[in-house]
């Protein structure tokens, strides 16, 4: 009979450190590799970019963090093969605080890297996961969803909170969260995933109060680690004996050290791989409208662009589409 599970302390919140935000910035954007391009006709990931605005995605992601914690409580995971941007991006944050994957081995890896990197973890962390590539028109109504999420991470232990984000109209092009019981104010759990919905499926899924997936995650570092052993033990023992003894490490010597271990790995999908197999750990979090797109797709920049936002064309633009470009180029 396996032993029960130690039961982690629920601080008064004068006690709480702030939570641990891991920024997630290590994507390829290969979907919009055709439009992010700098004057030299080079692609860059799209969290590199400013998209006209004056300032990248990741920029602004990085200011979320600093609204719930210190620079020296963020973490930065990268892509080894993007330093030259993320390197002018991340100059605020701790070295050490900068984890750099090898290769991409898709959002599993990717996220489970910095929470097993030994650097000041500690088991009962409060974690916030925020992607890098995602536009937010309301950053107060987004804001608010994150605090509630970690307020209710604070005192639950065991349960992974996702934001899901009342949608604007039946998208069929996000992932969507079929809402359950009521479990608190704003809070219920998450009946079902379903990744891009038929037309019809995503008007039903409208019309019954389905949300957007946003990927962001708030949990205890315990609490995330476990859905990991649940689903994928083998990447979770991997990368254990893979960090162990290298706390050190960091940035591009961290993603030279793991490249044998990280070339070995099958790719990995965190709502697929992980997220789905343990719903019933789940709840989430609803955040009222709140202009949010991931910018995952030509399609999602061209709405953005019409809804007033400026995107530059250069003079060497080779197709109907602007290549956009990048902050600092």
């Amino acid at each position: 009979m396996a032993p029960p599970k130690p039961t982690l302390p629920t601080l008064p919140p004068e006690h709480r450190a702030p939570p641990r935000v891991i920024l997630l910035a290590g994507g390829e954007g290969r979907r919009l590799r055709a439009l992010t391009r700098d004057a030299n006709g080079l692609a860059v990931p799209k969290q590199f970019c400013d998209f006209g605005s004056g300032r990248s995605l990741l920029s602004r992601a990085l200011d979320r963090a600093r609204s719930l914690s210190p620079p020296e409580r963020i973490i930065a995971a990268v892509a080894s093969a993007h330093e030259r941007w993320w390197s002018r991006e991340l100059h605020e944050l701790p070295p050490s605080n900068v984890v750099a994957q090898p290769v991409n081995r898709g959002t599993a890896a990717g996220l489970l890297l910095p929470l097993l990197h030994p650097h000041g973890n500690e088991a009962d962390d409060v974690v916030v996961m925020l992607p890098c590539d995602h536009h937010v028109e309301r950053e107060d109504r987004f804001a608010d969803g994150l605090r509630r999420a970690v307020a209710a991470a604070s005192e639950d232990a065991e349960t992974v909170f996702l934001l899901g984000l009342t949608p604007d109209g039946p998208a069929a092009d996000y992932g969507w969260i079929v809402p359950g019981e009521q479990v608190g104010p704003g809070i219920r759990r998450v009946e079902a995933f379903i990744e891009k919905p038929s037309p019809e499926q995503s008007a039903a899924l409208w019309r019954r109060g389905g949300r957007w997936s946003s990927f962001v995650l708030v949990a205890r570092r315990s609490a995330l680690i476990e859905l990991y052993r649940l689903a994928v033990p083998e990447l979770v023992s991997v990368l254990e004996q893979a960090l162990s003894g290298h706390a050190a490490l960091s940035g591009t010597a961290l993603a030279r050290h793991l490249e044998a271990d990280f070339l070995l790995l099958p790719p990995g999908d965190l709502s697929r791989d992980v997220l789905e197999p343990s719903r019933q750990r789940l709840a989430m979090i609803d955040v009222p409208p709140c202009g949010w797109s991931d910018l995952g797709t030509p399609d999602r920049l061209e709405r953005w662009r019409a809804a007033g936002y400026r995107i530059p064309v250069t003079s060497e633009a080779s197709s109907s589409r602007a290549r956009l470009l990048t902050a600092g180029s």
